[in-house]
């Protein structure tokens, strides 16, 4: 991911991009995406 984040490990990381109009959250653990999500709250409210 370039954060340093152990996303290849059994544990989960969790990963925020608050952008303009939008926020996107997303939960990876053993390289895959768990969950994610996103939402029209951001940086603009």
């Amino acid at each position: 991911i370039g954060a340093g984040l152990p996303v290849s490990e059994p544990t989960g990381s969790m990963v925020v991009d608050i952008g303009g109009g939008t926020a996107e959250v997303a939960v990876i653990s053993l390289g895959d995406i768990v969950t994610s999500c996103s939402v029209r709250v951001a940086g603009d409210k």
